[in-house]
């Protein structure tokens, strides 16, 4: 059963439309903000005024070539605020700051192998300190901490469970442990969630209403979009790509033939050091390819196999308008991949009337940390429906 509302609660409601509007579609006019989202014009007046003196959005410039007055466009104030995301993987920490327009405005990351509690305990007030020290005022309009971590959540717990490889935060209280060492609010949320929030806002996938994200990182994560918003799953884990089984593969999860085991960065790094080649970022795999290394070439080939039948079994499911293929791979060699993935797709939807569009993510590795710091920006200004009677709080500002 859906939750009432009052008035003051559908004024906020209103709000976060107007401002989602803005932000989607800026800049933009008064009387296209009343087609697009059917509010009356007065109420847009008072609610872009009131957006205004709030420091969200601004006037731009007059609309030309139009007859009569020419009207002015409205568009998102990036000095409004600011989000900071912080990105917790296998190898590291990323911490960004950004602005309103969506924009990263200062960077800091720290390599780490498996960070444990303590040492995220004792980075992350300082790294913060980094970010916002050039940013004058935007400091004081701070909306809070958002967090993308490698894991699953487990049905009636609170936080997030991470890998196994990440013992150290077992039963830990992710949200707790930031928002005390920061003194932001803070939102957790998984790696590919986070990674499909940031490619609909800012990537490949914005203005599209569904999309199904894969996203190639120290493993596999997954991330879905329904009706312009993340869908989540009953126990938030839906996307879990990592763990979807490939024809002949192994029943025990432990023991291979799962897409993470065929496609991931670490799959991968295991290979190559089997074969005596020593990489262990990333970015050394642009020279492997342009070398036409023949172990990298033969893990591309098997890996576009398996995203292949794995993207034909999605999309044979869902129907999404475009599958993502994005991650920490360099670009050539993620184009690479995508290449022959279409290939095998090809041959899936031979006689089918409509074959998936793949894309490649316009983010990269950006994705997941851009992601993260959308996670307070989503819980406190887009208009998703369970928000029409929750209360958005106020911007705090970083002690």
């Amino acid at each position: 059963m859906n939750a009432g509302t009052n008035l003051e609660q559908a004024k906020d409601y209103n709000r976060r439309v107007i401002f989602d509007a803005v932000r989607q579609h800026g800049p933009t006019t008064r009387a296209e903000l009343a087609r697009m989202t059917g509010l009356a014009a007065q109420t847009i007046s008072s609610i872009t005024n009131a957006l205004r003196e709030l420091g969200l959005i601004r006037l731009g410039e007059r609309r030309k070539g139009l007859r009569g007055q020419p009207a002015v466009e409205l568009e998102v104030d990036p000095e409004g605020g600011c989000t900071i995301g912080l990105n917790l993987d296998r190898d590291g920490m990323t911490m960004v700051l950004v602005d309103l327009a969506g924009t990263i405005r200062e960077r800091t990351t720290r390599r780490l192998n498996y960070p444990t509690p303590d040492q995220i305990r004792d980075l992350a007030a300082p790294e913060l300190s980094r970010l916002l020290a050039p940013v004058g005022a935007l400091r004081e309009r701070v909306l809070g901490l958002g967090v993308a971590f490698p894991g699953r959540f487990r049905r009636g717990e609170k936080g997030i469970h991470a890998p196994a490889n990440f013992t150290a935060w077992h039963g830990l209280d992710i949200n707790a442990l930031l928002s005390e060492v920061t003194g932001l609010e803070t939102w957790v949320e998984n790696d590919g969630n986070a990674a499909a929030l940031g490619e609909l806002l800012y990537g490949a996938g914005r203005g599209r209403s569904s999309f199904f994200l894969l996203y190639i990182g120290a493993g596999v994560g997954g991330g879905l979009i329904v009706n312009g918003q993340p869908y989540l799953g009953a126990s938030r884990n839906v996307a879990e790509a990592s763990r979807m089984p490939l024809p002949g593969g192994a029943k025990d999860f432990d023991a291979g033939g799962r897409l993470t085991h065929a496609v991931s960065l670490y799959n991968l790094f295991r290979r190559l050091e089997a074969a005596g080649i020593a990489v262990d970022r990333p970015k050394d795999l642009t020279r492997l390819l342009q070398e036409e290394n023949p172990e990298l070439l033969r893990w591309l080939e098997d890996s576009a196999e398996a995203l292949g039948f794995a993207m034909a079994s999605i999309q044979f499911l869902l129907d999404t308008e475009a599958i993502v293929l994005g991650g920490r791979l360099p670009d050539a060699v993620l184009t690479d991949l995508l290449a022959r993935t279409n290939r095998h797709l090809d041959e899936w939807f031979s006689d089918q009337p409509n074959p998936p569009l793949l894309l490649k993510s316009s983010l990269a590795r950006d994705a997941t940390v851009l992601g993260a710091a959308a996670l307070p920006l989503h819980a406190r200004l887009h208009p998703s429906p369970e928000t029409v009677w929750i209360k958005s709080p106020e911007p705090v500002a970083a002690r």
